[in-house]
Formats: C-alpha cells, sequence, structure tokens
C-alpha cells in the first residue's frame, strides 16, 4: 500500500546490486508498530514499508534506500530502529528480529572551557560535537531541512542550558567536517561568558554547572503496568576540559555503575593548569518490561542524580578538592531523592 516510493527506490537499488554480483532483497517492516510486530497474527496488511537486505563478505546489513541525507559504507550507515522484518525471498522465511547494536558509540560532545585570560574577560567555552551513524543522519537531515539561523539559534539555546550561563556567539554552529564514508559529522561553536561577573557577590555565580544530558536517553515510566521504550540508541561520551590561568590541586577519581539497563562511568582529572570530565553512558536494552519497572526507574534516577559536573569559574582556590565536592553533591542529591520516596 502507499505511493510506491519506497518499493521502487528498493526494487531499483537490488536490481543495482545483484548486476555487480551482490545478493539483495526485499524486506517488508513496519514504521508504526516496531518490536510489537512479532505479537501480532501473520498479515500482508500489517506492512507499511519495504527496505532492502544485503549479503556482503559473509556479512548481513539491512538498509532503507528512501532515507534522506544518510551516508557511510555499510559498516558505518545507521542501524534501522524497525523491530522486525520479514524478507521476501522464492524459498520464503520467517519474521526476524533486524540487527541493532545500541552498544555503539554515536555521540561525542566536548565543552571547553577557557579561564587563562580571567582578568581580560569571563572567559569563553568551545562546544565540538561528534556524531556517528543515525545520529549523523538525523543531524544532516535538520539542517538541510532548516533555515541554518535557525539550527544555530537552536543550538545556542542549548549551550545556555547545559551550561547553565548567559553566552554570546562568538562562533555559531557550524559543521567542520562531513565524512561520507565513515558516516561522520563534526560541529563547532564558540561563545563568550557573559554573566559570570567577578564583581557579583552571588557565591553560586563562582562555580559552573555543566549537564550531561544523556539521562534524557532513559525516561521515567508514566505508568508502570505497561512496557517501556528507552529512547538512548547508542554509546554516548562526553568530555569537558577546564583551562585555567595558574596551577591547580592534583585531581583524580572515577565513578562508575552498571545494571540490566545501562552502565556508566565518570571519570575527573588534573592535569598542570587543566580540568578534566569525561562521562560515558551505554545503553544495554531497548524496551523495559513492566514486571521491571521498578528495578530500571531506581537505575534511572541514579543516572539523574550524576548528571552534572561542577567546577569553579577561573580560578581553584588551594584546597578545594573536585572530587570530595562531586561525591558531596551526589550524596546529597541521593537524600532529597530518598525523602522524597518516602513522603
Amino acid at each position: 500500500k502507499g505511493a510506491g516510493d519506497c518499493k521502487g527506490k528498493s526494487n531499483l537499488l537490488i536490481v543495482l546490486l545483484n548486476s555487480i554480483g551482490v545478493t539483495a532483497n526485499p524486506v517488508l517492516v513496519n514504521t508504526r508498530i516496531g518490536n510489537a510486530l512479532s505479537h501480532y497474527k501473520p498479515s500482508a496488511c500489517h506492512f507499511n514499508h519495504v527496505i532492502i537486505r544485503v549479503e556482503m563478505a559473509g556479512k548481513t546489513y539491512y538498509f532503507d534506500p528512501t532515507m534522506q541525507h544518510q551516508a557511510g559504507d555499510f559498516e558505518h550507515a545507521a542501524h534501522l530502529d524497525l523491530g522486525y522484518g520479514l524478507n521476501l525471498t522464492a524459498a520464503g522465511e520467517d519474521l526476524v528480529k533486524l540487527p541493532r547494536d545500541i552498544s555503539r558509540k554515536l555521540f561525542e560532545i566536548r565543552h571547553r572551557f577557557d579561564f587563562r585570560e580571567a582578568g581580560k574577560g569571563n572567559g569563553s567555552v568551545t562546544i565540538t560535537r561528534k556524531f556517528l551513524a543515525q545520529h549523523a543522519d538525523r543531524t544532516r537531515s535538520y539542517i538541510a531541512s532548516s533555515e541554518i539561523t535557525d539550527v544555530q539559534k537552536d543550538y545556542f539555546e542549548r549551550a545556555e542550558e547545559d551550561c547553565g550561563l548567559e553566552l554570546l556567539t562568538v562562533k555559531p554552529f557550524t559543521v567542520v567536517k562531513d565524512d561520507a564514508n565513515t558516516n561522520l559529522l563534526v560541529t563547532e561553536e564558540q561563545y563568550e561568558i557573559t554573566n559570570m561577573d567577578s564583581d557579583d557577590e552571588d557565591d553560586e555565580d563562582d562555580e559552573v554547572f555543566v549537564t550531561t544530558t544523556f539521562h534524557r536517553g532513559f525516561p521515567y515510566p508514566d505508568d508502570k503496568k505497561f512496557q517501556l521504550q528507552i529512547s538512548a540508541d547508542g554509546e554516548l561520551e562526553h568530555y569537558i576540559d577546564v583551562l585555567y590561568p595558574s596551577e591547580i590541586p592534583e585531581e583524580q577519581c572515577s565513578s562508575k555503575a552498571s545494571n540490566p539497563y545501562f552502565k556508566y562511568h565518570k571519570e575527573v582529572w588534573s592535569e598542570g593548569k587543566a580540568l578534566h570530565f569525561y562521562t560515558r553512558v551505554t545503553p544495554l536494552r531497548e524496551v523495559v518490561d513492566h514486571a521491571d519497572i521498578g528495578e530500571y526507574e531506581s537505575a534511572a534516577r541514579q543516572l539523574y542524580r550524576r548528571r552534572y559536573s561542577k567546577f569553579p569559574y577561573q580560578s581553584i582556590a588551594a584546597g578545594s578538592t573536585i572530587c570530595v565536592a562531586m561525591a558531596a553533591l551526589l550524596l546529597l542529591a541521593s537524600l532529597i531523592a530518598a525523602i522524597i520516596a518516602v513522603l
């Protein structure tokens, strides 16, 4: 059913691939039902889209020829989030789960705060984002289908929200690399910090809280009676580099967590005049059964409480300990969560 765009493009690509000796066949899928398709009784009416299966060099790949602005060879292409598919072959086949590696790296973000010339201004932050596979395709499509000023405004607002700062654009969101073979899209943006005034008496302005937003891929359940879909579809990494004008105290600590739903790792370390943070979150499951919702919710709250990286603005006083402050912040968040749970 439908306009036939997917059938035409899929069949054309299959003919082209077969002509060069590559085995390929059409695959029926449902873009709305996804993983639930396996619970339906067999019927041709359950399918609304056609993709292709490619078998090459002993490996199997699934590819959607209708997707716009996609890139990458088969090893670096997007993994389709379509659940199940029915391969159309002469011999006939059963419904199969389409391969999707949710543990492979899909996104990296780096915040670089520069306070080295603290006496001449409030400092700056440079943000570099690396999008891979389906994240690169989505971002490429978003940029192509939008006014560039709207895209730049969107990422400016994200930067202010994630950094908790008021910023002035020095270099707007810009694509600096787009590798069609490895499907890697790299963007960069730079901002001047405007609200961290050294004359301000408010102690809160002496610290910066940067949010690692990966917890958003692990939503809280609205109703514990049903399954919950985890939207995080790949490994995510966050680097924060803070450059100070003078040597800073030695720091070295790490934190890890692992459960059936994700793996979490965070490190903090100092190096001369620089302070570094590194956070990595790897999803392990796509769907949470209703019987496991309570366990999952507890794990998701742990990730939510670990979302901040906190560090002093412009300079670190002697005796300050970032690792101790980080542990105290996490403990406070845990206590607050426990009190709320009791209430």
